[in-house]
């Protein structure tokens, strides 16, 4: 009996190749679901360094803008303050500096007349702040103008009028005209001077000076014209922007 029980547990130990295939075989095949989920998939990177404030950017005023020699800074925002766009950042010799998004630098003082990019970029920012420029055309028209005073006024400011760069052109075109219509004088008496005994060529010569002297009369009636319209369109926008603000007050009174 006991060499019977060795030889049945010997039995049991000794397998077959077939059977240690069959035993170490992967199971067969079964269908496993899951939910589907749908997530974004991150990653962490981990990096070190320091924080600090980048380089200061320093910002200019045309003299011509301020009116004055000199600019004196009377008021500035606290550190850290948030600014919004179209709020004032600055006073600079009584004068408020607003803050408008844009990417082309305001290189020029904008007034009636102007054309371009940076003219494009105020009437996009005033359209922004509910102050209507007319056409977004780069052009600065009265329109333009009249929404400029408009935001100046609603923020109880005084609007600018001409800029010193118009008043100068002003002066400018008319002491040119001035002196055209001088020199044409001056070459007309001349001719008559010399069609009273003088030679033929000098007749010829008086002649051809005064008719050189009368081409310059066109432009500079122009360019007067065209300096005296600038300045009126400034003084108009102003004037307009005034009544509006004050039909606005008179609204909200009655109400």
């Amino acid at each position: 009996m006991a060499l019977a029980g060795v030889g049945a547990v010997a039995a049991r130990q000794i397998r077959s190749p077939a059977q240690i295939a069959a035993d170490t075989a992967a199971p067969a095949a079964s269908i496993i679901s899951v939910p589907v989920e749908r997530r974004a998939l991150a990653t962490e990177v981990i990096v070190r360094g320091t924080v600090r404030y980048g380089a200061p950017q320093e910002v200019t005023l045309p003299v011509s803008t301020l009116k004055t020699s000199t600019s004196v800074v009377s008021s500035v925002p606290k550190p850290g303050a948030r600014l919004d766009e179209g709020q004032e950042a600055l006073v600079v010799s009584g004068r408020p500096v607003f803050v408008f998004r844009g990417a082309t630098p305001m290189h020029r003082d904008l007034g009636p007349g102007s054309e371009g990019r940076d003219v494009r970029q105020l009437e996009q920012a005033l359209a922004r702040a509910g102050f209507s420029p007319g056409s977004v055309d780069g052009r600065y028209d009265g329109a333009t103008a009249t929404a400029v005073a408009a935001m100046y006024s609603r923020r109880n400011e005084a609007p600018f009028g001409p800029t010193d760069l118009q008043v100068d052109q002003l002066r400018t075109a008319a002491a040119t005209a001035a002196a055209a219509r001088d020199g044409l004088l001056q070459m007309r008496l001349a001719l008559r001077t010399a069609e009273q005994g003088a030679t033929p060529a000098d007749v010829n010569q008086a002649q051809v000076d005064a008719s050189a002297a009368a081409e310059l009369i066109p432009p500079a009636r122009t360019a007067i014209t065209t300096a005296q319209d600038k300045a009126a369109t400034a003084r108009a926008a102003i004037r307009a922007a005034q009544l509006q603000e004050a039909e606005t007050a008179s609204t909200a009174s009655r109400d």
